[in-house]
């Protein structure tokens, strides 16, 4: 696995400016030079509204969503975090809707395809193939130290 480099990045960063001027992002290296973190800071949609993160069958007071922190007490009795969440690009898509969903779909392709090196997976454990992907992808919406604002 190659490590991302500042200016990979910085492409990245750029291209989402680019396509999504009423956003404002912060991009950075992760993981040791091996992955980017984007951090979705502010902009004009909100997120929390359009996610259902829950398992089914199961009801929100019953499960609430792991990678979801908005207004939702934290395990094991710790403090209530707001306004932020972790979204798993090979994952959580599917439990967003409207603009929200369109809009992280086309970040992630920007952070798949914006940099020199383009992202690739062609894990295949049921062959036994593992090719890993050029970097990682750390997608945020906020974070617990500064939450996500919705701006009109």
């Amino acid at each position: 696995m190659a490590e991302i480099t500042r200016q990979e990045v910085k492409q990245i960063h750029n291209a989402l400016r680019a396509r999504f001027p009423n956003f404002s992002f912060d991009c950075r290296e992760n993981s040791g030079y091996l992955g980017v973190e984007v951090t979705i800071k502010q902009g004009p949609i909100d997120f929390f509204k359009d996610y259902n993160g829950s398992l089914p069958g199961r009801t929100e007071t019953q499960w609430p969503p792991a990678s979801v922190t908005h207004g939702v007490t934290a395990p094991r009795g710790g403090s209530p975090v707001k306004d932020n969440m972790q979204v798993l690009h090979y994952l959580d898509l599917e439990h967003f809707s409207g603009d929200a969903k369109n809009t992280l779909s086309e970040v992630l392709k920007i952070i798949k395809t914006a940099s020199d090196r383009k992202w690739y997976d062609r894990n295949d454990p049921r062959a036994g193939c593992f090719d890993t992907p050029t970097f990682y992808i750390h997608l945020n919406v906020g974070t617990w130290k500064t939450p996500y604002h919705v701006v009109h």
